[in-house]
C-alpha cells in the first residue's frame, strides 16, 4: 500500500527511515532540479540537503499543518538555495574574487539548458518548478510565496524569454533599460 506524502513527512518525523526513504525517492530528483536552477550544481544537493535536515527539525504541529508536501519542500529548497547564494555575495565582497565562465555544447537539450540558466532567478525558478518538479501554478505560488497570477505572469514572461533566446544564440542578458544606471540610459526625445 502506497502512503500519501503528508503520512510519509510524519512518519520520517517520528523516525521511520523506512518513510525517510521513499519520501526522498519520490521528491529528491526533482528538488535538486529546483535547487540547481537557484545554485551551481555542487551546492545543489547541499541545498537539499539542508531543506531535509529542517523538515527534520520542525516540530510536530508544523509539519501537521503542512497541506502540500512538494511545495512546501520547493520552499525549504528555495530558502536553503537563496541562504547559499547570500553567503557567496558575501563571501565574494569580502574576498574580491572574480567569477568563472561557463561551458559550450551543441545539442538542443543543451542550448535549452543554457537558455533556461541565462533567465532572471525568479523567471528560472517558474520554469524549473512547472517542468521539472511537475508543480502546478498553485504549488508554485506555494513554493515561491507569491500568488498565482505572479507564477502565471512569470512563467508567460519566462516562455517568451526563452521562445526569443532560442531563435538566436544564447548570450549573457544585457541589463534592461529599467535596470540601466541612469548614465547608461538613452534618452527618448519627442519631437
Amino acid at each position: 500500500m502506497q502512503r500519501d506524502d503528508h503520512t510519509l513527512l510524519l512518519a520520517m518525523h517520528r523516525g521511520d527511515q523506512t518513510a525517510a526513504v521513499a519520501l526522498w525517492g519520490r521528491h529528491a530528483s526533482s528538488l535538486r532540479a529546483y535547487a540547481r536552477a537557484i545554485l551551481p550544481s555542487a551546492d545543489a544537493d547541499d541545498a537539499v540537503q539542508d531543506a531535509l535536515l529542517r523538515a527534520l527539525r520542525c516540530d510536530h504541529a508544523t509539519l501537521a499543518n503542512v497541506r502540500d508536501v512538494p511545495a512546501w519542500l520547493a520552499t525549504l529548497v528555495r530558502r536553503s538555495s537563496l541562504n547559499r547564494v547570500r553567503e557567496a555575495r558575501r563571501r565574494f565582497v569580502r574576498e574580491r574574487a572574480s567569477a568563472g565562465g561557463g561551458g559550450d555544447g551543441a545539442s538542443d537539450v543543451e542550448a535549452v539548458g543554457r537558455a533556461v540558466a541565462c533567465l532572471p532567478r525568479r523567471l528560472r525558478e517558474v520554469v524549473v518548478l512547472r517542468h521539472v518538479c511537475g508543480l502546478t501554478f498553485a504549488q508554485c505560488a506555494v513554493a515561491l510565496s507569491v500568488n498565482q497570477n505572479t507564477v502565471a505572469s512569470r512563467y508567460r514572461e519566462a516562455t517568451e524569454c526563452l521562445r526569443l533566446s532560442l531563435k538566436q544564440p544564447v548570450v549573457p542578458q544585457r541589463a534592461t533599460q529599467a535596470e540601466r544606471m541612469p548614465s547608461e540610459r538613452t534618452e527618448v526625445v519627442h519631437g
